[in-house]
């Protein structure tokens, strides 16, 4: 069979083992003592390891998750009516599809005992040692000999071939939200997997909330905020997030880190800060870009989310784009997915399963490339999904990249200015000044006002080198005259120098 690859985990119930009057094939019976004091051990101190033919060196397939001690349980064939039922979760992929395809059924305890005792001389075995009564054999009555086991602490449980307790396998297995019984899923196994991928599928495609677990699969630059808050990996996400912040009271530093960082990222989907918040704030889309979150932010933000989990996601009520309905050969019309219920959902997954059979026992070969091609497109899907997510890896870095870059060209384009304006006796507080006022600027002010300095230089350096300098050079007889012309020459020189003395006010924008 196909492995189903929606299914991470599955649960299953298995009847562990049974205990007296029932006797198994190692001709050992568990005392309701044994088992009742016993069955902790299942989960504590940890939960105990499902593996298979009980080899401890391996890795686990899964762990006991629960256990509960059944009595008295009706059957309708010679089951022994006393078990431990297990609840087991199984995470590996290879091991799921073996539970999922029967291939793992049977079940076999792994435990020790303390106290072992032997039924015809009543000996205690783990206390003076083996007695001449053979396990196995028989008395004089015909009544078989065995060991009964009045303590026991549970180590392991394990999928074996041939279990010593021939009743002992799985009970149900939990398929979607419903548990089935194991023998009605082996029966029914394709319909049923059919069925729990469709709802797998169209919960996907309907379900705007983020779980816990489609949350944590998210990479680290698809949110916005600390401890993976405001995530921004779609349109409708960063759409909540933005319309959150503007009706939260987070400190105005919270509130300007997250919302650039949104608007970055929102970018792609058309999501863009409106021409009078860009007037108000021009470094909107670079605030915090290169600054750590601080420890008074994250807790104000954990604070704020451990009573407001869900805030930073769509409300139920948010409407995308719809599609229209379909129809299928049958003649069932299909509503649009994203306005069904999950009841409705299984209902029109199970409607459809049904044409589907119906289609394949009609049309064999048409339905055999049918599922191909759905194959070969479901491939292909998972290949884009995972290119897709290496290329959104890549875009937000190199939206963060940019952001950083544009504030050192203004940071650059402002320091500029400010040692051109101030030629002379520089003054910190002045300079402070002048930054404070060219950062409200956008860059291509700024840009235009360097320029239009960066002229203004050049043309008074150019004027400068056309001065004369007047020669010193002069007769012994005359020198009354020359110092009158040399007065009069350093006057003319003072007047083109003169623009350098100018108040600096009078050049600013």
């Amino acid at each position: 069979m196909t492995k189903p690859k929606q299914i991470d985990s599955i649960d299953i119930k298995l009847k562990a083992t049974h205990f007296e009057p029932f006797i198994n094939k190692n001709a050992v019976k568990y005392t309701e003592n044994a088992i009742t004091k016993g069955a902790k051990s299942w989960t504590k101190p940890y939960n105990k390891p499902q593996l298979v033919g009980h080899d401890k060196t391996s890795s686990p397939i899964g762990r006991i998750i629960k256990y509960e001690i059944v009595k008295n349980q009706k059957s309708t064939y010679d089951e022994p009516a006393n078990y431990v039922r297990l609840t087991a979760r199984i995470t590996d992929k290879d091991s799921i599809e073996k539970v999922l395809d029967g291939r793992f059924n049977t079940v076999s305890v792994g435990s020790k005992s303390s106290r072992v005792v032997c039924s015809e001389c009543s000996q205690v075995i783990t206390e003076d040692g083996l007695c001449d009564h053979k396990k196995g054999s028989y008395n004089e009555k015909g009544d078989m000999i065995h060991w009964i086991i009045d303590q026991i602490e549970y180590t392991e449980d394990s999928f074996v071939n041939e279990p010593a307790d021939e009743f002992a396998g799985i009970e149900e297995v939990q398929i979607g939200s419903k548990w089935i019984p194991y023998q009605d899923f082996l029966d029914n196994r394709t319909t049923l997997l059919k069925e729990i991928t469709m709802e797998d599928s169209v919960t996907t495609q309907t379900d705007a909330k983020l779980s816990t677990e489609a949350r944590n699969k998210l990479s680290e630059s698809a949110f916005c905020g600390p401890g993976r808050s405001f995530p921004a990996h779609d349109k409708a996400h960063v759409t909540a997030g933005l319309r959150l912040l503007n009706r939260s009271n987070f400190s105005d530093a919270t509130k300007a880190k997250i919302k650039a960082c949104l608007y970055r990222k929102g970018k792609r989907y058309g999501i863009a800060p409106s021409a009078d918040e860009l007037q108000e704030n021009p470094d909107l889309l670079i605030v915090g870009v290169d600054d750590a979150w601080t420890e008074e932010q994250r807790v104000e933000l954990e604070t704020f989310f451990k009573d407001n989990p869900d805030a930073d996601l769509p409300d139920e009520t948010d409407t995308t784009e719809t599609t229209d309905t379909t129809k299928t050969d049958s003649g069932v019309v299909i509503p649009n997915l994203k306005d069904m219920k999950k009841d409705e959902l299984l209902v029109l997954a199970t409607k459809l399963q049904k044409d589907l059979e119906d289609a394949k026992t009609a049309h064999t070969t048409e339905v055999t490339t049918k599922d191909a091609t759905i194959a070969d497109l479901t491939k292909k899907l998972e290949d884009s999904v995972i290119v897709g997510q290496q290329k959104e890896e890549e875009i937000n870095k190199f939206l963060d990249e940019h952001a950083v870059l544009s504030k050192k060209l203004r940071d650059s384009l402002i320091s500029n200015i400010v040692d051109l304006k101030m030629t002379d006796n520089i003054n910190e507080a002045e300079r402070t000044s002048l930054v404070e006022k060219y950062s409200k600027r956008s860059v291509e002010s700024l840009s235009d006002t360097l320029q239009d300095l960066r002229t203004q230089v050049s043309s008074n350096t150019q004027t400068n080198s056309d001065v004369k300098v007047p020669n010193t050079t002069l007769q012994t007889d005359d020198n009354n005259s020359a110092a009158k012309e040399q007065n009069i020459n350093d006057e003319k020189l003072d007047d083109k120098f003169k623009l350098f003395d100018r108040d600096r006010n009078s050049t600013e924008e």
